[in-house]
């Protein structure tokens, strides 16, 4: 359980935010594509792009950065070397969800900070990094004290593809921000989050940059009433200060997925070798059972003396020969009538174990 956000917790955050964090000179790479953020903006982007003159002045400032950013983003290696490009980060190899790691989040800070420009996760990884460095209780910094000791510091991704609410603030892609002071055992929906809006603060570096000042707190820290409410559905927690998750963590996830993969290539490979040893099995079976229905034929028409009716000339073999080809016969249709049982019963046991098996590894799944 989380602690609570406090009045102190939050003068101190509002002075990292203030001092740290500042992006109110910052360069926004995806600023045309989330037009409707930028205040005083009432038209279409088409519009943006092609009438600047019209737009009042701070939008002038905005487009004007973008622009810079985007040219010196162009050429900075270093930037398109940092890490997730996405904005949820990477694949978590074991849960096939996209999640941060810590080390590559404070990469991303400091090319941030680097390039005085950036886009909404990087900003929202910004801003997450120096929180944790620079907020501190009793004495110690968020990174160094007990997760249970601070508030819940999160970084959301809201995905407006199922967001059909307010069509000014949806984009191509995910939009990435902070909560803080969420319980964890609360569900992230926009329902839960209006509960909780006297609780909780939202940290978006991004939306400040746009020239979005905010009443109360300001530099980037925003109230439930003062946020778009928009972005507030559809969200998944990408990076949670409870529940960290390191570069060792994310070694060791991806140790034990490939071990999986490793005993699930096994049990696979395993179900091969069973389904050719059955298909073996069926061929062999059809080969006996149309070799018995030869010999069971053989052995009725040597029964058989009907042919006598049919004035037929008699053939060479002899009564004698004739009752030790029938006895002859008979041992082989026997022996090959056990070996037909004994195919089957092989069969079964190939059958019933792949089924055990099977139900085995659902049942420690």
């Amino acid at each position: 359980m989380s602690k609570k956000l406090t009045d102190s917790i939050k003068q101190e955050m509002h002075k990292v935010m203030r001092t740290k964090c500042d992006t109110s000179d910052f360069g926004v790479r995806d600023a045309i594509t989330f037009f409707g953020c930028i205040p005083g903006v009432n038209t279409n982007v088409t519009d943006i792009k092609n009438k600047f003159h019209e737009q009042p002045p701070h939008v002038l400032k905005v487009i004007e950065r973008c622009r810079k950013a985007e040219e010196a983003i162009q050429e900075d290696r270093d930037y398109k070397k940092q890490g997730p490009r996405k904005g949820q980060g990477i694949e978590h190899p074991l849960t096939h969800k996209e999640v941060l790691v810590r080390e590559s989040m404070e990469k991303t800070a400091q090319v941030v900070q680097s390039d005085k420009a950036g886009v909404c996760h990087t900003l929202a990884q910004f801003a997450f990094v120096n929180l944790m460095k620079e907020c501190t209780l009793n004495g110690r910094a968020f990174d160094d004290g007990d997760p249970s000791e601070i508030p819940s510091i999160r970084i959301v991704a809201h995905n407006p593809q199922s967001n059909g609410a307010n069509a000014r603030l949806r984009a191509a892609g995910t939009h990435n921000f902070i909560i803080v002071g969420f319980d964890d055992d609360y569900d992230l929906t926009y329902e839960q989050i209006e509960e909780e809006k006297e609780n909780i603060l939202i940290i978006d570096p991004w939306y400040f940059a746009l020239g979005n000042e905010g009443s109360k707190w300001g530099h980037g820290i925003y109230t439930w009433d003062e946020y778009p409410k928009g972005f507030l559905h559809n969200l998944s927690c990408t990076y949670d200060n409870q529940k960290p998750f390191t570069q060792e963590d994310l070694e060791a996830a991806r140790e034990l997925s490939q071990t999986q993969r490793k005993e699930s290539f096994k049990a696979i490979k395993m179900d091969w070798q069973s389904v050719k040893q059955v298909k073996t099995l069926e061929e062999s079976l059809n080969t006996m059972k149309a070799k018995l229905a030869n010999l069971e034929d053989e052995y009725m028409t040597l029964s058989d003396d009907s042919g006598d009716d049919w004035d037929l000339e008699d053939d060479d073999m002899s009564e004698h020969d004739k009752m030790e080809k029938m006895k002859s016969l008979n041992l082989e249709i026997a022996s090959l009538k056990e070996r037909i049982n004994t195919t089957r019963t092989n069969m079964d046991n190939l059958t019933q174990n792949d089924e055990q098996e099977a139900c085995t590894e659902l049942q420690m799944s």
